[in-house]
């Protein structure tokens, strides 16, 4: 089997996952000021962030709180312990909300998993797809807002998690999650691109791009609000949207090599 979704709905895993994020987004707010934060009421959740950082044990303690294999030491073991003191507030009503969330997401997938295969093979060329898919819910308190991270991939799985709450339709929950496996499958297959022409190709594909339309996850896009963040890139970003409105995917030609021989063929300084 390929891509075969694995739900988690974990305290832990949760705290864990926003834990990597703050300290490996570049957009995450504690990187502003960060001593500011630790004496203003974060220092437990900073400190905890700080020991896994310093001992390197993002990977194993993801693995282990997930039940995957993992090589144990005494930093992971306390660590862990470090995680696990961390509180979450009313988490037990969130749980039930992600409970009750994350079966309809499951149905909508396996409904469409095969087409989402086929679709981003013929779109992005991947020759290599994950086994599995673990996919940790955490919680989203603004309500139109839903957020997502990779955290790990290797040869046969990949591990993102995605920040929702009950509001939140399984369709955009697959949107976000999609692209965040895609990030994962560019590095399965190799494929060296410059981080903001990939972000630029996966931004446009979804959540709520051309992909997602394709994949009947949304009915409108987001593709002009998305490109003005490109201006930069923004010969890319038409040459992207180009791609999906003249339905290139379907001349057997995927949107890396479109892009890719554009880049070459204008001798652009970019890749």
């Amino acid at each position: 089997m390929i891509m075969d979704f694995i739900p988690i709905v974990d305290r832990v895993a949760f705290i864990a996952a926003t834990l990597y994020d703050i300290f490996h987004v570049p957009s995450s707010p504690y990187s502003v000021l960060p001593y500011a934060y630790y004496v203003s009421g974060f220092g437990e959740i900073m400190y905890t962030g700080y020991y896994i950082e310093k001992h390197d044990l993002w990977e194993e303690l993801i693995h282990r709180i997930l039940g995957l294999e993992y090589r144990g030491s005494n930093e992971l073991d306390k660590g862990t312990e470090l995680i696990r003191r961390i509180e979450i507030p009313f988490w037990k009503e969130i749980s039930e909300s992600l409970v009750e969330i994350h079966p309809r997401v499951s149905r909508l997938y396996r409904a469409l998993k095969q087409d989402i295969i086929n679709t981003i093979r013929k779109v992005f060329g991947f020759q290599k797809l994950f086994k599995r898919i673990y996919v940790i819910y955490g919680f989203s308190p603004l309500p139109k807002s839903l957020y997502g991270s990779m955290l790990y991939w290797s040869n046969d799985y990949v591990i993102v998690a995605i920040y929702v709450n009950d509001m939140h339709e399984p369709e955009k929950v697959i949107d976000i999650m999609i692209h965040e496996v895609l990030h994962g499958l560019m590095r399965l297959n190799n494929i060296e691109l410059r981080d903001d022409i990939e972000e630029l190709l996966i931004d446009i594909s979804c959540p709520e791009g051309y992909l997602s339309k394709i994949l009947g996850l949304s009915m409108e896009t987001k593709v002009d609000e998305i490109a003005e963040k490109y201006e930069d890139l923004a010969e890319l970003a038409s040459m992207a949207i180009s791609y999906y409105e003249n339905k290139i995917y379907d001349e057997d030609l995927d949107i890396i090599k479109w892009i890719t021989s554009y880049i070459n063929d204008r001798r652009l300084p970019i890749i």
